[in-house]
Formats: C-alpha cells, sequence, structure tokens
C-alpha cells in the first residue's frame, strides 16, 4: 500500500535540484534578498519601521506563497521560469493575501493557548500555500481545510521531516546562509513540495478530498477520474504533437473504479522520482509523463 516516505522525498528533492539547480537557486536568492531588505527598514527611523511592518504584512506571505508554489510547479513542467513565484501577485493577489493572512491569525491564535497546540496548527495548515497556488480562486476557508484533511495522520511524518533538515539548517548558519541559498533551501523547498504531492495523492486516492478542487495540469473537465493524473502530462513548447517529454518523473494515478471482473493488483510499486538527464538533454525522451510511478487502487 502507498505510504508517505521520507527517504523517497528526499531522494526526490536531491535529484530534482540536479536538474533545475540555476532557478532554484535563483528563486531562493530572491526570496532571501527580499526579506533581507523588509528586515533591514526596521533600522531606519520611523518610518523604515512603517514600511518593513508593511512588508511583512502585504508583501512576504504572498511572495512566500509564490516561491513554495514555483518549486511545485518546477517538479511537473520542465524549465519553469523563476518569474512564475510572482503570479500570486498579478493574480488574486488580494485574495492570496487573505488567505495567508487568515492561515497565519489561526495559527497565532492557537499559539496563545499553548505553544503545542500552536506546532499541531502549524503542521495542520502546512499545504496551504500549495492548495492555493494550485486554485488561487479557491476560498481561503477551504484551502485551509483541504490542508487539514491532507495532514491528518501525517503531521508527525512532515515534522520528521523537518527534523532530518536540522543538520543542514546549522550548517547554513554557520557560513551566514550561503550555503542555505545556494543548496539547503532549494533542497528543502523542494522537499517540501514533493510531501504536498504525496499527501494530495493519498487523499485523492482514499477519496478525502476531490481531484475537482485541485487544478490536474493536461486534464480536460470531461477527463473520467479514472484517467487523471495527479501530476501533469504537459510536454515543452517545442514538442510538436508527438510523445510529450518529461524530466524523469512518471505519473501518479488516481484510484480506478472498481471493476468486478478484474482482480486487484497486489504489487504496488511506490513512486520514485527518476530523473533521465538535465535539462538540456530531453528532447530524445518518450516518457509520457513526469512525477511518481503509477498508483493503481
Amino acid at each position: 500500500m502507498f505510504s508517505f516516505n521520507r527517504q523517497r522525498i528526499k531522494d526526490n528533492a536531491r535529484r530534482f535540484y540536479d536538474i533545475n539547480k540555476s532557478n532554484a537557486i535563483l528563486v531562493i536568492f530572491l526570496l532571501v534578498i527580499i526579506a533581507v531588505a523588509i528586515s533591514l527598514l526596521e533600522l531606519a527611523p520611523l518610518v523604515g519601521v512603517v514600511a518593513s511592518l508593511v512588508g511583512n504584512i502585504f508583501i512576504m506571505p504572498v511572495l512566500t506563497l509564490g516561491a513554495m508554489g514555483w518549486f511545485h510547479t518546477a517538479i511537473h513542467k520542465e524549465r519553469c521560469d523563476f518569474s512564475l513565484m510572482f503570479d500570486p501577485f498579478r493574480e488574486n493577489y488580494w485574495s492570496n493575501l487573505g488567505c495567508m493572512l487568515l492561515r497565519n491569525i489561526y495559527i497565532f491564535l492557537w499559539s496563545l493557548l499553548l505553544i503545542v497546540p500552536g506546532i499541531i496548527k502549524t503542521y495542520a495548515y502546512l499545504m496551504t500555500e500549495y492548495i492555493k497556488y494550485e486554485n488561487p480562486h479557491i476560498p481561503a476557508e477551504r484551502a485551509i481545510k483541504l490542508s487539514c484533511i491532507m495532514t491528518e495522520g501525517h503531521k508527525m511524518e512532515l515534522f520528521l521531516l523537518h527534523l532530518s533538515f536540522i543538520g543542514w539548517f546549522l550548517l547554513s548558519g554557520l557560513t551566514i546562509h550561503i550555503l542555505g541559498v545556494v543548496y539547503v533551501f532549494p533542497y528543502y523547498y523542494a522537499a517540501q513540495a514533493f510531501a504536498y504531492e504525496e499527501l494530495k495523492a493519498m487523499a485523492i486516492n482514499s477519496g478525502k478530498i476531490s481531484p475537482d478542487e485541485l487544478r490536474t495540469y493536461g486534464v480536460s473537465a470531461d477527463t473520467p477520474p479514472s484517467q487523471m493524473s495527479v501530476l501533469p502530462r504537459i510536454a515543452p513548447a517545442h514538442t510538436p504533437k508527438a510523445e510529450p517529454q518529461s524530466i524523469g518523473f512518471e505519473p501518479v494515478s488516481l484510484a480506478k473504479p472498481e471493476e468486478p471482473d478484474m482482480p486487484e493488483a497486489t504489487d504496488i510499486n511506490p513512486p520514485e522520482f527518476r530523473p533521465s538527464g538535465s535539462a538540456t538533454d530531453m528532447d530524445g525522451l518518450d516518457t509520457s509523463a513526469i512525477g511518481f510511478e503509477s498508483l493503481d487502487k
């Protein structure tokens, strides 16, 4: 049975980094530089403090949403341009901002009770950014609720995933976060994106959520659920109508309807990211999707 696998997630994230190193570092660099610039405004007199407060309220939540969304998009799409991290500013900005602020207010209120409830709710709401980025029109309350559904029973696994990065974060601090920008943070953000995909696949396959609430890449509105893929089937722009290419992922299929005449599969392989090469030598491939291995119910 398919289950959350921390080692697989981290292996996928490292291989993803090897393929998308340049843009991944650039996205993190922009995120860190803007965050540092906003923080430095506090050193100025009253005007600087106000400007920093405005930046932390109106810029950083949406920018973080964009950065996390970029990593999620990049594990699906070859040659993902870094400018996509600014999409939440260009589309439904106020809705995106409202969703992030509401989530942060909930965490703050839970933290007033005690530290532990705040930590638990932080992990419950951890997938909100990905859900909102995938579907910018989803109401904030529903995005938060879907995150709670996805993370139900998996909060400790997510905590252990984050805990496994402690050594890297300490090394990053020793290098004034230079190592963090060029390796640790891209690696960490990619791992979170893969964790989201695993949680989403499990929630959809178990019937806890409907794929209709989330954008399914490369699937038309009239595609039956049995033929949908949680991960996309997108060919690069330069590819003609031939077989779609990939950067090494295979799809995670949604659960298929039961067929009485067919025996259930007894040997299911877990999803695995299999990079087939760098982003510059993809033209000769004939794989049909990017993502994980197929999962049949």
